[in-house]
């Protein structure tokens, strides 16, 4: 009878170890989620602002001939520079994706202690 009890008392502790430890594992796993998707969120938004930025000029220029249909128009080299202001954009962000990995990680070591439970 003793040992039926002290095996399911113990079959009980392990259980709830077991638990915590999965608890745990969830609250780091989203804290891990938030914090990747709050980069994506980061990236996207200068992603997106690059590309306005870069490519407002050659619109703004495109709009103003279509539409206004100025009487001056200007050269062929200014026009080929504003078009490749616009084309390096995409030299532009390789830059941004590297700028936002390059931020040192924190070190394993730290981490390992910080998911550990204590037993009671």
């Amino acid at each position: 009878m003793y040992i039926i009890l002290g095996s399911e008392r113990i079959f009980k502790l392990k259980l709830t170890n077991n638990n915590i430890r999965h608890v745990n594992g969830n609250i780091n796993r989203r804290k891990l989620m938030h914090r990747a998707k709050a980069k994506s969120l980061k990236i996207s938004i200068v992603i997106v602002a690059a590309f306005i930025l870069w490519w407002t000029p050659y619109y703004t220029m495109m709009i103003i001939f279509m539409f206004l249909n100025p009487s001056e128009h200007p050269s062929k080299e200014f026009k080929e520079i504003i078009f490749f202001f616009g084309m390096s954009n995409s030299l532009v962000n390789p830059l941004i994706y590297g700028a936002f990995h390059l931020w040192p990680r924190r070190k394993r070591s730290t981490l390992r202690y910080v998911n550990r439970v204590e037993p009671r």
